[in-house]
């Protein structure tokens, strides 16, 4: 007769909810099983919940063992130490194993096949120690390298990642380029000025070019001032898209320049902002 357990899945992020993490931490726990003769009765998921959390910020894992408690069930599945905090925070992992220790519970890993719960033999946990701040050691070198990495492109006015800058897309290209051009038109033959943002924003319009589709803009929407400029200002890598001088005097007097532009893009994003009138003129 096969021995029930169950099993404890947990990912890090949102952004993995539609990869598959999901599919690959089941298939590594039922390989386990059936090559150790147990049976799953139940599984717990704890969702878009980072390995650093403790115990009491993971629902699932404490209904898991709220359960096996009730229903005397001594072993939980996991794909890899790392699902409770192993390789994250080695003192958040511990104290996992240890409430589960203390009722007689085991969670075996099915990638190292070993016990994190075991405290009777020193040199496996050791080992087990070792190899989890080994591993933390690693991710936040690596992000710090990466982290510099990034800096020295930014300071290149290079492309890091995140949202693609305007352009970027074969289907934005020709706006681009005659964004540029109107950008070097006289308002007048012979004038020195050039077009200001609003009347380039009016032509791009009139000419029948789009923005870039989001979410609050799904078919594109009409160009603006504010649009306008930011693309340009990304595109030549001209620093900042909202100067001091653009901002209201309210705005000004803000001793955090970047929480002052922060502020006004979710006031143009959520709708507050029409046009910009009555707050800069562009």
């Amino acid at each position: 007769m096969r021995e029930v357990c169950v099993s404890y899945i947990r990912w890090s992020s949102a952004s993995q909810n539609d990869g598959d993490s999901l599919q690959r931490q089941r298939e590594r726990i039922a390989l386990y099983a059936a090559n150790n003769n147990l049976r799953i009765v139940n599984e717990y998921r704890d969702e878009a919940i980072s390995g650093t959390k403790g115990f009491k910020d993971r629902p699932a894992l404490q209904q898991c063992l709220t359960d096996c408690v009730e229903d005397d069930i001594d072993v939980v599945l996991v794909d890899d130490p790392e699902r409770l905090g192993f390789g994250r925070s080695l003192p958040t992992a511990e104290l996992i194993a240890e409430a589960f220790r203390d009722q007689g519970i085991r969670i075996m890993s099915c990638a190292t096949q070993e016990d994190l719960t075991d405290n009777q033999d020193p040199m496996a946990v050791m080992v087990r120690r070792i190899k989890a701040i080994i591993i933390e050691f690693d991710k936040q070198y690596k992000f710090i390298l990466a982290s510099a990495a990034k800096a020295r492109m930014r300071a290149r006015g290079e492309f890091t990642g995140g949202i693609p800058p305007f352009g970027s897309y074969p289907h934005e290209r020709l706006a681009l380029e005659h964004l540029k051009k109107l950008k070097r038109v006289r308002a007048v033959n012979g004038a020195k000025r050039c077009l200001k943002w609003k009347e380039i924003a009016e032509k791009m319009n009139n000419e029948g070019f789009k923005r870039r589709a989001t979410t609050y803009n799904p078919h594109g929407g009409p160009w603006s001032a504010l649009y306008c400029r930011t693309v340009w200002c990304r595109t030549m890598n001209r620093g900042t898209t909202l100067p001091k001088l653009l901002l209201p005097k309210w705005m000004r007097k803000l001793q955090n320049q970047e929480a002052a532009e922060d502020m006004l893009r979710q006031m143009v994003k959520d709708g507050l902002i029409q046009d910009e009138k009555g707050v800069a003129q562009w």
